[in-house]
């Protein structure tokens, strides 16, 4: 879940892993292109929140507009990934 959605000046990302996992929680554009990396690594089971500040990995503020937060890993039972649509209003 993000909340709030739309959004300004960050969101929270907030997922639940039912076991331990290796995961990757990055944004994108629309076009595809990777803005942001959030997470990378093991985390064990339970409650996990990030927060995405609308800026890209240089520290750059990104304009308004669509963007998607990804998470992906593997877990005990294989991959694992969910997809969430953003909007950041400036």
């Amino acid at each position: 879940a993000a909340w709030p959605n739309p959004f300004n000046p960050a969101t929270d990302l907030r997922f639940t892993l039912d076991s331990e996992a290796t995961v990757a929680l990055d944004v994108y554009d629309v076009a595809g292109r990777h803005l942001r990396q959030l997470a990378a690594g093991s985390l064990g089971a339970g409650d996990h929140q990030f927060r995405w500040d609308g800026q890209d990995d240089a520290g750059h503020g990104l304009p308004s507009g669509v963007y998607f937060a990804r998470l992906s890993g593997t877990d005990a039972d294989g991959a694992l990934s969910a997809t969430r649509k953003l909007v950041l209003i400036r």
